[in-house]
């Protein structure tokens, strides 16, 4: 078994690398290979030796940046000192999820391939690369890129393919042993009762043996979280404004661009449902112990937050910890497979499982945003045992917020207090559900006083200080955080030190979401702002042409090509990701192209170079 070891890589911001390198690592340990999965930053540098078949999966995040877990392995591969032939002893391949409505589309996965090349490893098979926006989606890429590896992953093992399975039977498959045992230390204490949630969501230990667990996040204390959308606005913005607590880190730092990672709880009602439709009621408030089952599994688990909450119970582990309320991903079906006892809905979970059925794990799962408690719900039979929670049951992930404040001095008001700009996400699904976003519905519930967990996440799309150029500020919805952030600082700044800033606004309504609308008026009154306002919804608006952010921007061409061009100066686009941001970048050649009479290829070329230059900066999600 020992010559059949694979090492499966991820490097992953929302999940979606992640799910596809669990996925694959299952697959392989049912056929008999010996396959680890790990986040890249989880991985003992040293460890690369000890394996010669690797795979890597990863997404492209920012301004074509590695993952936040992976940066550490990614510094680690960087090394001048690092011999040219350190990896010469891997035969690997890479897989890269991209969006090619970012400018560096699948960056990151090129970066890493073209390193593990230099320091000696060899390629056995073609990098492959999925693009969000493509009509195929990011699955057709992968299973035609696993097809490939498939073929290939056979003849690095010489003399063991008879004993491979190339294909599964996972309705008679051997349930695979659980990553951990966790333990319930029914008979040593006694029962916990009326735990205060919001506290235990305060207390953190590290988790023992992990070898990289994230930052402890400090104590925030909620000063207000307030709506600034009309009341009868579709979406409920609110302004968050939070004061650090705690000394944890240091007073409070963070400029421009920067976000504040919250970690939110489930709902009290939804864990109790999970807990009675499991019939773990028994256990479900008395101490547990996680105890990993090999090394691997002590490394892998590193824990969001700084670590599992300290008086950890079956109730706080789903409570703080685990994802419930997310849309099951592929591993989560498959392993969930395992503990059905009624046929139809094992075969039903395995096919969901299947590349070439993704249509109907769209349907199923994605198109209604069904979640993992109703997925639950829904398939009768299915009882997981307490040892596989973590293997099924994927982790809450913090989420980021962009900062909507200036960082203030320690001599100023409202020293070590920053604002968030929150979009509530709550809709009605194709199946008539409401949908509540876990992190948002938990921000509602918050309460002037209530102590929450954070920690600031530095971005690496940075404005230069000394830059006096002229700045063009573009953003939609949210958008306006980071915005709000950077405007902020300027107006601190002496009159002779700021830059000339051109804000367009995107929005649907002049009085119902033009987010801190009044700051902006007063801005242009001041003469310290020229404001470009587009209201989509807005019949004024709307018949003079102006109905979204590109619009404005092609209406008010030649201060944009003045700006840019004349002036060499920066443009910062923020919003939603998807049409907008690519519609932006067509609006932008055409200017180049019209206002200085260029090609259309010397207006692309601009613009690239623009983005090399840090000078074309996009910031969506």
């Amino acid at each position: 078994m020992a010559s059949r070891k694979i090492l499966i890589l991820y490097g992953s911001e929302t999940g979606n690398a992640q799910d596809y390198a669990e996925t694959l690592s299952l697959t392989y340990r049912y056929q008999g290979y010996q396959a680890t999965v790990s986040a890249m930053d989880d991985l003992p540098a040293s460890d690369l030796l000890d394996y010669h078949v690797l795979l890597v999966i990863c997404s492209t995040t920012g301004q074509g940046e590695i993952p936040r877990n992976a940066r550490h392995f990614w510094r680690f591969l960087l090394r001048k000192s690092l011999p040219g032939d350190l990896l010469s002893h891997i035969r690997f391949s890479t897989f890269g999820l991209g969006d090619s409505s970012y400018p560096q589309f699948n960056w990151a996965i090129r970066k890493i391939h073209a390193r593990l090349l230099q320091l000696g490893a060899k390629e056995f098979c073609d990098r492959g690369e999925s693009d969000e926006q493509s009509s195929e989606g990011s699955e057709a890429y992968f299973a035609a890129w696993t097809d490939l590896i498939a073929k290939s992953l056979p003849k690095l093992f010489p003399g063991d393919e008879s004993s491979i399975k190339e294909n599964v039977d996972f309705a008679n498959a051997e349930t695979l042993p659980p990553s951990f045992h966790l333990i319930v230390e029914k008979n040593k204490f006694k029962r916990l009762t009326d735990l205060d949630v919001k506290n235990i969501a305060l207390s953190r230990v590290a988790v023992s043996g992990s070898s990289r667990s994230d930052r402890i996040p400090s104590q925030f204390e909620v000063v207000s979280v307030d709506r600034i959308t009309a009341s009868d606005h579709f979406q409920d913005v609110r302004r968050v404004i939070l004061r650090k607590k705690d000394q944890t880190g240091g007073n409070l730092r963070f400029s421009s661009g920067d976000t504040l990672a919250l970690y939110p709880t489930n709902e009290k009602s939804d864990v109790d449902k999970l807990i009675e439709i499991q019939g773990w009621e028994d256990v479900a408030d008395y101490p547990l112990k996680i105890v990993p089952n090999h090394v691997e599994a002590k490394r892998s688990l590193s824990i969001p937050g700084g670590g599992f909450v300290k008086k950890l119970t079956l109730r706080s582990l789903i409570t703080h910890h685990l994802d419930i309320m997310s849309v099951p991903r592929r591993s989560f079906f498959l392993q969930a497979s395992q503990f059905t006892s009624d046929k139809r809905e094992r075969d039903k979970l395995i096919e969901l499982t299947r590349l070439e059925e993704t249509q109907q794990l769209y349907d199923y799962a994605n198109r209604p945003r069904r979640s993992i408690l109703e997925t639950v719900q829904e398939f009768f039979t299915l009882k997981i045992p307490l040892d596989y929670l973590l293997d099924i049951f994927p982790l809450i992930k913090p989420r980021l917020f962009s900062i909507s404040s200036r960082c203030r001095q320690a001599d100023e008001p409202d020293y070590n207090s920053l604002e968030l700009t929150v979009g509530i996400i709550e809709y009605k699904t194709i199946i008539r559900r409401i949908r509540r976003g876990l992190c948002t519905r938990w921000i509602k519930t918050l309460n002037s006083g209530d102590v929450i967990l954070g920690s600031v996440e530095h971005s690496r799309s940075k404005f230069r200080d000394d830059d006096k150029t002229p700045i063009i500020l573009a953003y939609t919805g949210t958008g306006v955080a980071p915005v709000k952030c950077f405007v902020e600082d300027q107006m601190k700044q002496e009159k002779s030190q700021r830059r000339p800033m051109y804000i367009f606004s995107g929005n649907r309504y002049p009085d119902k979401d033009f987010l801190y609308g009044d700051l902006w008026k007063e801005l242009e009154k001041e003469g310290a702002a020229k404001i470009f306002p587009a209201f989509s919804r807005d019949p004024e608006y709307v018949k003079k042409g102006r109905h979204y952010v590109f619009d404005r921007l092609y209406q008010e061409k030649k201060t944009v090509n003045d700006a840019l061009v004349k002036k060499l100066g920066v443009f910062y686009l923020c919003g939603s990701a998807g049409k907008m941001p690519i519609q932006v970048r067509i609006t932008m050649e055409t200017i180049f192209a019209e206002e200085n009479g260029w090609t259309d290829d010397h207006a692309k070329k601009y613009l690239i170079d623009m983005e090399t230059s840090g000078r074309y900066i996009q910031d969506t999600w």
